[in-house]
Parts: structure tokens; C-alpha cells; sequence
């Protein structure tokens, strides 16, 4: 069950490139473009994926040890 942990790390790498996407942006104000803000969506992105990495890591840590206690 490895994808689950491959899941939450492209989770945290997308919410990061979202956050500095959406930092680039706001730094560059006076290009006529439209405030966009990924702030939030980046923040929850980065959380939800340390939390779908964590769960899989448990997961795997479990299957390991009921593997080898039979």
C-alpha cells in the first residue's frame, strides 16, 4: 500500500508549488492580472497530504509487523 504514501508527498509537493505560484503572483501586482490567492488551497493541500503520507506510513508500518508475526 505504498500509493497512499505517494499520494499525501504529490499532495505536499502540488500545495507547495500552488504556494509559491500564488506568491510569484502577488509579487508581481502591477501586471494588470487579477489578484490570485492559492494561499489558503496551498495550506490545505500541504496539511491534507503531511496527513495522507503519515496514515500510509502507519499503514505500511502495520502490514510489515502482522507480516512478520505469522
Amino acid at each position: 500500500m505504498e500509493k497512499i504514501s505517494y499520494t499525501g508527498f504529490v499532495a505536499i509537493i502540488v500545495g507547495v508549488l500552488l504556494y509559491l505560484i500564488g506568491w510569484l503572483i502577488s509579487l508581481d501586482k502591477n501586471s494588470g492580472r487579477p489578484e490570485v490567492d492559492f494561499s489558503s488551497t496551498a495550506i490545505f493541500l500541504i496539511i491534507a497530504g503531511i496527513i495522507i503520507f503519515v496514515y500510509g506510513r502507519i499503514k505500511r508500518a502495520r502490514e510489515k509487523k502482522y507480516l512478520n508475526e505469522k
